[in-house]
């Protein structure tokens, strides 16, 4: 197994704050669960960032927070409170936006959503 270098860490750490920020800065919009999505919408950095280039928004509607990454790098897991949800409920998407799809029962709240197995299954926390 290849430990991570610094640069492989630096561009995950880079990565993984594009994607929260966009899920994080993603509330009001039309989007509806259940795996239709609006198209990823590229967005420009602010004036003087010097660090993040590329910046994608996924989700659009609802409040959306607390996203990991799969270990091969093609889906999100993620904390979500849809508009037609009362409490916080785990959803997952491929990285470009596509095929939301909530996977927990959305009964009480959910937290800190995870990959495990080589992908094949997830955990997270309910109430």
């Amino acid at each position: 197994m290849r430990l991570p270098t610094t640069l492989d860490i630096k561009s995950m750490l880079k990565t993984t704050a594009c994607v929260c920020g966009g899920l994080l800065a993603a509330c009001g919009g039309d989007e509806e669960a259940g795996g239709e999505t609006m198209a990823a919408t590229v967005l420009a950095p602010e004036p003087g960032e010097d660090f993040f280039s590329g910046i994608r928004q996924l989700t659009f509607g609802g409040q959306n927070a607390e996203a990991y990454f799969s270990a091969d790098g093609s889906q999100l897991i993620f904390q979500r409170t849809g508009t037609d949800e009362a409490c916080d409920q785990q959803y997952i998407m491929n990285i470009d936006g596509s095929d939301m799809r909530r996977v927990s029962s959305g009964l009480g709240r959910t937290t800190c959503g995870y990959f495990y197995q080589g992908d094949e299954r997830i955990v997270y926390s309910s109430t």
